[in-house]
């Protein structure tokens, strides 16, 4: 009987000193975690040097302008390393004064597995019209775990994390940094299995890093995306007695560096007097930054279509933001001896992949 008060007695105490030592690892590092806005992206990042946030190259690979946050201050910051195979990135700014940085564990000393983990980050509500574009209510949440596990470049952990997380330190109980949050997998029957690159890739990351200058426009994620896109057609391809007529279309793509679209529009079905239809486009993405750091994108498109045995050239606009997964667009044909004139509106749905 006294065996078993002493082992419960035990737990207790462990319990409350492992509270304690989180309690204090929050107090003294949470100076030293970013809040990271990229083009209304939301993300998370350390203080690795006075001048240096380290963050995952996901937050910042589309090549906005980052802004980063420490305490109130905001650094309009610059790009200077990346390697997406690790997630991983460097961020330079005017030197943050007063808080000391984060350090990160030795290459040469191991983890262990089950040993424990901790994260401080911005799982933040985005909000793209408001300045700041997000909800500051849930800005530096702890999450703790484990160590379930580790390969080559990453480390594998138990910790509760959402996607402004991503990009924060990962620390272990002595308080040195030893992971940057990565992603976290979502699957039927999966629980918290979250990702992250580990101290070993960090160093080597930082090794072959540059930090003098900032990455070129050519550095920005090429992507390919798919919308869903209603068009709104004239009468001229509308049914008889139908004053405009709705068309679904998939269009299909590349967006280059983050400015340069190129697709094509797949019609999912076709009025009665369009027999053959697919079309090219480009778009060019202009940049104009808002008051809260999003973009907002004006993008002259141009077009080449087969609209049954004919040829046609279109010129039109495209309104989007960067922080949504919308885009407006209005495009007017060249006439048509079968068709007459034609006029689109179009609202697309789509994400990159």
């Amino acid at each position: 009987m006294k065996l078993l008060f002493s082992l419960f007695a035990l737990c207790i105490i462990s319990s409350i000193s492992y509270a304690q030592d989180l309690e204090k690892l929050f107090v003294d590092k949470k100076p030293a975690v970013a809040l990271i806005n990229s083009g209304g992206g939301v993300c998370s990042g350390s203080l690795i040097e006075a001048e240096i946030t380290l963050t995952a190259a996901h937050c910042v690979d589309r090549l906005y302008t980052p802004y980063v946050v420490y305490g109130k201050t905001e650094y309009k910051s610059a790009i200077v390393a990346m390697d997406r195979e690790l997630d991983l990135a460097l961020i330079r700014h005017l030197p943050v004064k007063d808080i000391k940085p984060i350090s990160i564990k030795k290459a040469a000393e191991k983890l262990k597995q089950g040993q424990k983990l901790a994260t401080i980050g911005h799982p933040l509500t985005p909000k793209p019209f408001a300045n700041p574009p997000f909800s500051t209510e849930f800005s530096y949440l702890m999450s703790q775990g484990i160590l379930s596990g580790k390969n080559s470049y990453d480390l594998i952990t138990d910790m509760s994390l959402s996607p402004g997380n991503s990009g924060g330190p990962i620390f272990d109980e002595k308080g040195e940094q030893v992971g940057v949050v990565s992603r976290k997998r979502i699957d039927m029957g999966v629980g918290n299995i979250g990702v992250g690159a580990h101290h070993e890739s960090i160093h080597s990351f930082l090794k072959d890093s540059k930090k003098e200058f900032v990455l070129p426009w050519f550095f920005a994620k090429t992507s390919g995306f798919g919308n869903i896109t209603y068009n709104t057609l004239s009468a001229e391809l509308a049914p008889q007695g139908v004053d405009n007529y709705g068309l679904w279309t998939f269009d299909i793509g590349l967006n280059l560096f983050q400015r340069l679209d190129t697709y094509w529009k797949i019609p999912l079905h076709k009025p009665d007097n369009l027999e053959d239809f697919y079309e090219f486009r480009l778009a060019y993405h202009l940049r104009f930054e808002m008051a809260n750091h999003t973009y907002l994108l004006l993008s002259p498109i141009y077009g080449w279509a087969r609209l049954n045995e004919e040829q046609s050239n279109s010129l039109g606009l495209q309104i989007s933001h960067s922080a949504l997964p919308l885009s407006l667009r209005y495009l007017s044909y060249d006439k048509t001896d079968s068709l007459g004139d034609i006029h689109s509106l179009e609202l697309s749905l789509g994400s990159s992949f």
